[in-house]
């Protein structure tokens, strides 16, 4: 796929946010510590773009590069690559009295941006829920931990979260695990010069 189709496909589920309707009253974590928030993140689970769902092994770098901005680096393994989707997300936080509400672009800050709202995080950071409405092309969930095998190891209960997601109004009927088996992690992120989709 070329690296325009694809950034047409990505700005288009952006585009979307504009029209429609989404749950309201959605709780976020209140005082979410984004110096804590920083970091590796494996997406064990969620409830994706249909570009993803071939792709396992799926990685984000998230880090801040202000106060209010940050990357989010993502790599995943599709079709035996492990750098099948390579690329930079750029971020931002609207409002810094509620960190959680953040939202981000594809690629390029001046793209029409998505929610990234975290809902759901471990006292210890260990593991993170995100959630995005964007109209007409649906709800997205990720369920994030810093062990790529923490459902293998049992440290997540996917159920559980999702019953929780349901009692706010979020459809979390279409979560799906997502394969961390027999990964090849790239051993260092490209610069967004280099990006590959």
């Amino acid at each position: 796929m070329g690296k325009f189709t694809a950034l047409l496909q990505l700005a288009s589920f952006v585009v979307a946010a504009t029209a429609g309707s989404c749950p309201s009253g959605i709780n976020v974590v209140p005082g979410l510590d984004v110096s804590k928030y920083e970091g590796t993140w494996y997406e064990v689970a969620s409830q994706n773009l249909g570009l993803l769902s071939a792709c396992s092994c799926s990685r984000y770098l998230f880090s801040m590069t202000s106060n209010n901005t940050f990357d989010d680096h993502f790599t995943c393994t599709k079709s035996g690559n492990p750098r099948g989707i390579d690329l930079v997300l750029k971020g931002r936080i609207p409002d810094l009295e509620q960190p959680a509400k953040m939202e981000e672009s594809p690629m390029y800050s001046w793209l029409p941006t998505a929610p990234y709202w975290v809902v759901e995080v471990g006292k210890a950071y260990e593991y993170a829920v995100v959630y995005a409405c964007v109209p007409v092309a649906g709800e997205y969930i990720y369920i994030f931990h810093r062990d790529p095998h923490a459902l293998t190891k049992k440290l997540l209960d996917v159920p559980s979260i999702q019953a929780k997601l349901t009692t706010m109004g979020i459809n979390a009927s279409q979560v799906k695990i997502v394969s961390h088996s027999s990964c090849d992690y790239p051993k260092t992120y490209m610069d967004e010069s280099s990006m590959v989709i």
